[in-house]
């Protein structure tokens, strides 16, 4: 285990200094050794509240979004030729079989397709043990109305398009057919994120502070009265 993760952090470096520089490389070497000791965040909660009639225009021609529930559904989107190993070489710590076991506790990848070139990555947990594999930071959940979404990853050629609004509002659609609920949890400083969950139809519901100390973790959730997009702009 111990080796594992050692290969899979040497690759994140790997990927990080040929696409940034070794610059990028020192600042996060040194802002993941801080917060492995220490590492305190606040997160806001966001719910789909509104009754999906959202108007999205895609900015990317010929897009299209899958939804993955089974790994069946994987291995014939694949078998399709559609490509997902940039998603892969991001994520260092998944391969296809990791997304079949994720797949298999619970959870449903959704990916959004230029033609058969992959532009985005998100997830949505219908169990807890799920909601851990795709987004670490905790907020209640009841697994019997509501479901989780995270884990979602823009490729740099797609990015500043709109493309995780869009995602945001699919998950969200995709829930709402199930008679669910889906939340989310967004860093508070992430102004961006906040803006899409917003123009996606999603509704600040409350939020999370998070600590860490070592190997020891704490988190607290709180009533927040506005969304803190609306209070930035």
């Amino acid at each position: 285990m111990a080796a594992s993760k050692t290969g899979m952090l040497l690759r994140k470096a790997k990927y990080i200094q040929q696409r940034e520089g070794w610059l990028a490389l020192a600042r996060r070497a040194s802002l993941f050794f801080i917060r492995s000791i220490f590492d305190h965040q606040t997160y806001y909660i966001y719910e789909n509240q509104s009754d999906g009639k959202v108007e999205l225009t895609p900015k990317v021609k010929n897009l299209t979004f899958k939804a993955v529930s089974t790994p069946e559904e994987l291995d014939r989107l694949l078998a399709e030729g559609f490509d997902i190993s940039s998603y892969l070489d991001m994520k260092f710590d998944l391969d296809v079989e990791e997304i079949k076991r994720r797949i298999d506790r619970g959870a449903t990848l959704f990916c959004a397709f230029v033609g058969k070139e992959l532009a985005y990555v998100s997830w949505i947990a219908f169990t807890e043990q799920a909601r851990r594999d795709i987004d670490v930071v905790p907020c209640a959940v009841n697994y019997e109305s509501e479901a989780c979404g995270g884990g979602a990853e823009t490729m740099p050629k797609y990015r500043n398009l709109g493309l995780h609004t869009l995602g945001v509002h699919k998950r969200c659609q995709f829930a709402r057919e199930r008679g669910l609920k889906l939340k989310f949890t967004v860093l508070k400083s992430i102004l961006a994120a906040h803006e899409a969950h917003s123009r996606a139809g999603s509704t600040v519901c409350g939020g999370v502070d998070y600590w860490k100390f070592f190997s020891r973790e704490a988190w607290r959730e709180k009533p927040v009265r506005q969304n803190p997009w609306v209070q930035e702009r």
